[in-house]
């Protein structure tokens, strides 16, 4: 049998923890080691996940953590809180941990100056869904070109997730920073993001995805006069063409792609119908982009690849470095 690496998951037992997690055990390079970090108000020791124990250790034990001698080198992932994203990086900084980190609160610039001339390198991202990454990779492309092209065109954009997740969408507010360079005047605390499960299942949201998913909506209106407005809303409409194109090595072979000339719609659907990506013009004036998620598979796939770009790195002795989930996806292709 091969050699499965061990990596610690902290977080557990959240959702998103427990999602990598179980990944992890189904892999066949990976498998999951027996403890991790919890936060202060889990009360159990430990935790049972496909027949294995995990041992917990809250905040007030990390002096005990990690507790294998054996740590050194070891690959771990983050999806804690975002309060403690700093301090848990530290951590691994100290105990040669290289790190993937999915917590919202990582912030990537903060943690570089952290790593710099480190024995280790990390992976953090806001978002480890690789197609909705590929989407911010090409906006930030698009935007070096024609900032300040959509100046005067209006916004609205609405999220939706589950009623446990306190804060506004990470993906959201950084949409938000895109647009702004395009030059419409957005504020991400004009974010809709709806909460409640009522309202939710009346967008469409299956009820058995009411716990685990992440719905976008933007929408773009440009003024009635001038004609440039009409010409940059097809250039950014060309843009979620290309990205929404079944070579996009980020969507791989799981999805199917629908085009409708008449309504000037392009569609993106996973095999399993749990992840969806649609660009179109609801009217001549209007530029309408959606991406729905339903469940986590997607993000804990993503991190597993995320896992193996940064233990592919540590062979190649790169060290003291930060990547990004644009940085994996480019390994992709």
């Amino acid at each position: 049998m091969a050699y499965r690496e061990r990596v610690i998951v902290n977080g557990l037992p959240g959702r998103m923890a427990t999602k990598v997690a179980r990944r992890l055990m189904r892999a066949e390079d990976f498998d999951l080691h027996n403890y991790s970090l919890t936060g202060d108000r889990q009360k159990d020791k430990s935790f049972e996940i496909g027949g294995s124990k995990v041992h917990l250790y809250n905040p007030s034990q990390r002096v005990y953590f990690p507790a294998d001698s054996n740590c050194d080198g070891m690959l771990t992932v983050d999806y804690t809180l975002p309060g403690v994203a700093r301090s848990n990086a530290y951590l691994y900084l100290k105990n040669n941990m290289p790190f993937v980190m999915g917590t919202t609160g990582g912030d990537l610039s903060d943690l570089q100056g952290l790593l710099a001339n480190s024995s280790i390198n990390a992976v953090v991202g806001s978002n480890m869904a690789l197609p909705i990454v590929s989407m911010q990779r090409a906006l930030v492309e698009f935007v070096e070109r024609n900032q300040f092209s959509l100046s005067g065109c209006e916004l609205t954009i609405t999220e939706s997730h589950q009623s446990t997740k306190k804060d506004t969408s990470g993906t959201a507010k950084a949409m938000v920073s895109h647009f702004n360079r395009l030059g419409i005047d957005f504020d991400e605390k004009r974010i809709v993001s709806i909460r409640d499960r009522d309202e939710q299942m009346m967008m469409g949201v299956p009820e058995e995805f009411l716990s685990a998913h992440g719905w976008h909506t933007y929408e773009i209106h440009a003024p009635t006069e001038g004609r440039r407005y009409m010409e940059n809303l097809d250039q950014l409409q060309d843009l979620f063409y290309r990205i929404l194109h079944p070579s996009n090595s980020a969507f791989g072979d799981n999805f199917t792609f629908t085009r409708d000339a008449n309504a000037k719609s392009v569609k993106a659907k996973s095999l399993d119908g749990s992840v969806s990506f649609e660009v179109s013009r609801p009217a001549s004036r209007d530029l309408k982009f959606v991406h729905n998620i339903n469940g986590r598979a997607i993000y804990a796939e993503g991190t597993l690849t995320a896992l193996r770009f940064l233990r592919k790195k540590m062979e190649e002795s790169e060290r003291g470095k930060v990547f990004s989930m644009v940085d994996v996806l480019n390994s992709t292709n």
